[in-house]
């Protein structure tokens, strides 16, 4: 079963208008299938057919637990990321794809100084989030 994500109210302005667009377009009648944004519904707007699991994707999530570690405890070890926000685990990287889509989409993850994700990983990981998180 493919999980939705959910919007957020801080998401970033372009997503609130794609957002705004998809459900104007469905009120409308201009879109044939309703699901989670493509046109087969099993994803937001991503090819789910090719999505990689959390397992496939540890590379892309090992730069992330350098502050995002459910084992890092102080401020100064998560480098002052958000307790709570961890990825080295399958149930708690799954917890919020919304963030994630939003913090990686806008550039504002990794944050400057961080290990960098290459264009094919920032991808992978966004398709993972808007494919439903598959283990």
């Amino acid at each position: 079963m493919t999980t939705c994500v959910t919007p957020r109210s801080n998401f970033s302005a372009r997503a609130r208008i794609l957002a705004l667009v998809a459900l104007s377009a469905t009120a409308l009648g201009l879109t044939s299938n309703v699901g989670c944004g493509d046109s087969d519904g099993s994803g937001g707007g991503a090819d789910c057919t090719t999505v990689k699991g959390y397992s496939e994707l540890g590379v892309a999530f090992s730069k992330c637990t350098n502050c995002h570690s459910s084992e890092l405890t102080t401020p100064t070890e998560r480098q002052s990321a958000t307790v709570g926000f961890d990825y080295d685990t399958y149930a708690l990287a799954a917890t919020d794809p919304a963030a994630l889509i939003e913090q990686v989409e806008d550039d504002e993850m990794p944050p400057s100084g961080s290990p960098t994700l290459t264009e094919t990983e920032k991808t992978d990981l966004l398709t993972w989030a808007e494919c439903g998180t598959p283990e």
